[in-house]
């Protein structure tokens, strides 16, 4: 035992300098870059083309949902009509007041396959299924219930996959396949929703063995947190009932977010497992295809090469430093006893990083065209730091004087007749060029600031 101490001692620390190996690696116009994980070989990602496959995977998430329940007007279904209290255990799908918002949605969905309702939910022919689920004498017919429970798998399935490829930089796998939407044991609920109808989620279990959940949030777009809702307050209490008809368990189904709706072996968990939340990533494009660590690698490498130079961080952190300063207390102490709302309260983590890492999911929200925002991608496509923008600018600058004296000549004579060159050069405008009088390379205050260079 001595020996292996020894060992863990002198190892420990070339362990913890050590490297991964693979990673990303960037084009030098950032637009592309090569994953190398695991079993992943040199595996080129396209961002634009990243984007594009993300919001057509938007499209067919919302296009999924319709077509299951096309008896509903989603219109009508907005995130603002959902109450929650983040401050208490309870999840938003047990309140009076959600229950009352959920009911004429489900009562419609049941009249949609077939079953006689109690209170008369009137129903027009092309608004029933066109294989209901109930038989003429209101009992259930099995097989056409299993057949439509693929529906909601299948939604189900969309679901996670556009959760992990767009909440900002990806949970786990066994993080996401343990999230919860109703506290379970010690385990509080995963999923919120914040005053203003932004849904997060937050406090996953955590990796660390001292401790149960672990202080990360991550926000949704709004278009997966209204499907994801929807999904689970009216769609899971009708697969919940059927199942039991069905005498399927529904007990991890009322807790965790991520189950499975058909017959499982004995003793095995309808909660998805890791290898089944891979197994769902793993289907797609290649843009997009691949399992929860290579997903972690790739947004990591995205938001360190595009989006962490937008964070306003820096400033915050500052300003907040030089009012603790003038408030005479630290730093803790405003986080833990001043800058509070009922989410900090109920999960013990400060706003000011609460909201930073919602942030960060609103920087990816914005980055695949998901939010307006304040910031505009279309400036960034080439982004490099301060630093290296800065020599570019002075390279192009220094190119630009050369041609600007070789074509024009306005570095010739006395520096008098250089000031008259340059002032007949400036009212002539030679920069704006062709019949329908197209602004060329440099607009101009760019024209000014490389003239009165030669000057």
């Amino acid at each position: 035992m001595s020996r292996i101490i020894d060992q863990w001692v002198s190892l420990t620390p070339i362990a913890k300098q050590s490297t991964a190996k693979g990673g990303c690696t960037w084009s030098p116009d950032g637009q592309t870059l090569t994953l190398r994980w695991g079993h992943i070989r040199g595996r080129n990602i396209d961002l634009d083309i990243l984007r594009r496959r993300v919001i057509e995977q938007a499209d067919e998430l919302t296009q999924t949902l319709v077509d299951l329940v096309p008896c509903v007007d989603l219109s009508l279904f907005q995130l603002s009509q959902v109450k929650d209290d983040a401050e208490s255990p309870e999840s938003l799908f047990d309140r009076q007041d959600n229950k009352a918002l959920f009911k004429p949605y489900i009562d419609h969905v049941w009249a949609y396959l077939g079953r006689p309702h109690p209170q008369g939910v009137e129903m027009d022919g092309s608004a029933k299924h066109d294989r209901p689920i109930f038989n003429r004498n209101g009992r259930i017919n099995d097989k056409a219930a299993k057949l439509w429970l693929k529906g909601p798998a299948e939604l189900l399935r969309l679901i996670l996959r556009h959760f992990c490829r767009t909440c900002g930089i990806t949970p786990r796998a066994w993080q996401t396949a343990e999230l919860l939407y109703r506290c379970l044991g010690g385990y509080l609920r995963n999923l919120h929703l914040l005053p203003h109808a932004t849904p997060f989620v937050g406090n996953p279990r955590a990796k660390q063995t001292d401790r149960l959940s672990y202080d990360a949030f991550w926000a949704l777009p709004v278009h997966l947190g209204i499907v994801l809702i929807f999904y689970l307050g009216v769609i899971r209490p009708i697969e919940i009932d059927i199942l039991k008809h069905l005498g399927i368990p529904t007990g991890d189904h009322e807790h965790f977010i991520f189950v499975h709706n058909h017959k499982r072996p004995t003793l095995s968990p309808y909660a998805f497992s890791p290898e089944t939340v891979n197994e769902i990533l793993h289907c797609g494009t290649p843009e997009l295809s691949y399992e929860s660590r290579a997903y972690r690698k790739v947004m990591s490498s995205i938001y360190d090469h595009h989006l962490c130079h937008l964070h306003q961080d820096s400033w915050e952190t500052l300003l907040r430093s030089s009012g603790n300063a003038q408030a005479q207390h630290t730093e803790n102490t405003n986080d833990g006893h001043y800058v509070q709302d009922d989410i900090s309260q109920a999960t013990g983590m400060p706003l000011s990083k609460r909201n930073q890492q919602l942030g960060v999911s609103r920087a990816f929200h914005s980055f695949f065209g998901f939010l307006p925002g304040s910031i505009s991608w279309t400036p960034l496509a080439n982004y490099c730091p301060k630093g290296e923008r800065e020599q570019n600018i002075h390279l192009a600058l220094g190119v630009a004087r050369r041609l600007v004296v070789e074509k024009y000549g306005v570095a010739n004579g006395a520096p008098s007749q250089r000031v008259q060159r340059v002032a007949e050069l400036m009212s002539s405008k030679p920069f704006l060029l062709g019949i329908k009088v197209s602004l060329c390379i440099f607009h101009t205050n760019c024209l000014t600031d490389i003239i009165l260079g030669l000057i």
